[in-house]
């Protein structure tokens, strides 16, 4: 239990994107979907192998035995050392776990880059019935673990502090002082005396316009004071 504990937490470190990570976890725990695994889980489906037409998918075929596999292994360089995991280990899973343990960093993103890119392979051939060549395969695992060295090379360049020069020390050390010398002032003051004012004539002229409006609404109405309408109504136009 502990050197499964140790392989997996091996695994974990992996210096390859997390999709990659998972894809070896998943293989190595047993999960990854191929056709016999499908047909035990109660998946009627054929159990042939896509690449090369055997009668039986497992994992130790898809990785490791299948011819185009071995294609692959063999463009890649890592052939050798896959053929000597598999000699003294009785499991694709055991296999894994020796060539992670032994191979160096940089041939333990390619191992498992290229497993990714092999079960990519898979998966658009069954899905899409697209045929790569080798060559494909090899190149997308390259491209992956280029790409993901340069988006963590941009992640560390960008949280990383750039050093001051002497000159901005002192610019930026003068205008903290100047910062802190600078005294607060108080808000300006609201005249209240001019705004009691303007609200004083407010107030007098709207109670003087509907005094207004009210008297020539009583004078236009009233019968019998058509003298003072008539007067009133010339007032009225006058103003």
């Amino acid at each position: 239990m502990a050197l499964i504990k140790f392989n997996c937490v091996g695994i974990w470190n992996l210096k390859v994107p997390p999709k990659v990570k998972n894809l070896i976890w998943r293989t190595c725990r047993g999960c990854l979907p191929t056709r016999v695994r499908l047909l035990d889980k109660g998946v009627v489906c054929p159990t042939n192998c896509v690449s090369c037409d055997s009668d039986h998918e497992h994992l130790l075929h898809v990785f490791f035995d299948c011819p185009f596999a071995i294609q692959v292994w063999n463009r890649i360089g890592l052939w050798g050392s896959v053929q000597h995991a598999l000699s003294h280990t009785a499991s694709a899973t055991d296999a894994i776990f020796s060539l992670l343990e032994n191979l160096s960093v940089e041939l333990s993103q390619r191992l498992s880059t290229v497993m990714w890119s092999l079960w990519k392979h898979r998966n658009i051939r069954v899905w899409d019935n697209v045929t790569e060549t080798s060559a494909v395969v090899v190149d997308r695992a390259r491209n992956m673990v280029t790409d993901w060295q340069l988006a963590n090379t941009l992640d560390v360049r960008a949280s990383t502090p750039h050093p001051q020069h002497a000159s901005d020390v002192n610019t930026g050390a003068s205008t903290s002082h100047q910062h802190d010398r600078v005294s607060w002032h108080p808000p300006c003051q609201v005249d209240t005396n001019a705004i009691s004012t303007r609200l004083s004539l407010l107030t007098i002229t709207v109670q003087a316009l509907a005094f207004v409006f009210v008297t020539r609404k009583v004078f236009l109405s009233w019968p019998g004071l058509s003298h003072i309408r008539v007067l009133f109504r010339w007032m009225w136009e006058k103003l």
